[in-house]
């Protein structure tokens, strides 16, 4: 009688936290009923247990599960999930080293820049051995392509180099730059000022600026200190988001990083579309694809939330400020390994 009484408590309390799941449409409540139905003796521990998945879960994850017991990767006691694995023979797979200790690199017109862990700038075509010494000391660098660079030393002085002997200084007390081109640059200064220089002509685009990325000579966007991005076109703003952590341009395509690490794509005047969350770092790899780092490390190639991840790699570089990949479309990636070891990999053809 006491185990009747207990069964009919539990079943009074599954019908009213479904009914009161707001969020559950008629059918996802008809289908955590049949679960509950399903699930054996509610009087049993086995059968709350069963009981509750029905209640928390999605109810045909937890029928299946209550009627067919646990498969591997359900995470079940003793059974941990195996840990992901890219398409056989891609990704962390197909793994060709390149360089070891190495602090950064960048991948440009068939040539390699790697600065190492010594301070030193290097450059080699890609696929060979033939590096030589572009800079002895450096603290970042951004090449134009196989002859210019720019560089930043650790005095914060930005210098373009374009040649063995063929050194320039352009600024100083830099915090940031992006090369438009062999001749022209946009400067991010530490005292949050942001200015576009060709040779001697120095135009000022903002003096709140945290973060920038220039598209050409006219448009920039430009994310302040408080947070705001905005698009700049040279005679007027617009803003683009008021949540941005980070932010990547590529054509019709603006994908922006939120405070709370969800990674968001706007095509143009469209509506935004969630791609990914517990987002770390991106690229965009062509008009669809992106390379996304969780924040657990890992690495993965997808397209947005109904599309499936393909696992790439893991134990990526985690050091703030130096991004552990880069994309050159999505079939082809650098990836920086947590020993400092560049790798070249590869991922399988995608379907357009």
């Amino acid at each position: 009688m006491t185990s009747k009484l207990f069964a009919m408590s539990v079943a009074v309390t599954l019908v009213f936290p479904v009914a009161a799941r707001a969020q559950d449409d008629a059918r996802t409540k008809q289908l955590r009923l049949l679960c509950a139905r399903l699930s054996g003796d509610f009087a049993s521990p086995s059968g709350i247990i069963a009981f509750r998945r029905c209640l928390n879960q999605n109810p045909l994850s937890a029928m299946r599960r209550n009627v067919f017991g646990a498969r591997a990767g359900d995470g079940a006691p003793g059974k941990p999930a195996p840990p992901p694995q890219p398409p056989k023979g891609f990704g962390r797979d197909s793994r060709i080293e390149l360089a070891s200790a190495v602090s950064r690199f960048q991948a440009v017109a068939g040539f390699l820049y790697v600065q190492t862990t010594d301070g030193k700038l290097w450059r080699q075509t890609a696929g060979t051995k033939d590096g030589q010494v572009v800079l002895d000391s450096v603290t970042s660098f951004r090449a134009v392509d196989g002859t210019t660079v720019y560089a930043r030393d650790p005095l914060g002085r930005l210098w373009r180099v374009s040649g063995p002997d063929a050194r320039q200084q352009v600024e100083t007390d830099v915090a940031a730059f992006q090369p438009l081109d062999a001749e022209s640059v946009v400067v991010l200064g530490q005292d949050g000022r942001l200015w576009r220089i060709r040779g001697n002509d120095k135009t000022q685009l903002d003096s709140e600026a945290a973060s920038f990325q220039a598209i050409n000579a006219t448009t920039t966007y430009i994310k302040n200190r408080d947070g705001n991005l905005w698009r700049w076109n040279g005679s007027e703003r617009s803003l683009i988001s008021s949540d941005a952590a980070d932010f990547r341009i590529e054509g019709e395509n603006a994908y922006v990083l939120t405070n709370g690490s969800e990674l968001w794509r706007k095509h143009g005047e469209d509506k935004p579309v969630k791609v990914s969350g517990n987002v770390r770092t991106f690229q965009p790899a062509g008009p669809r694809w992106v390379y996304v780092q969780i924040k657990a490390g890992s690495l993965w190639l997808g397209e947005g939330p109904d599309k499936p991840h393909a696992f790439v790699d893991s134990d990526l570089l985690d050091e703030t400020g130096v991004p552990p990949f880069q994309a050159i479309d999505a079939e082809h990636v650098y990836v920086l390994g947590a020993d400092r070891k560049l790798w070249a990999e590869t991922m399988p053809v995608l379907a357009p």
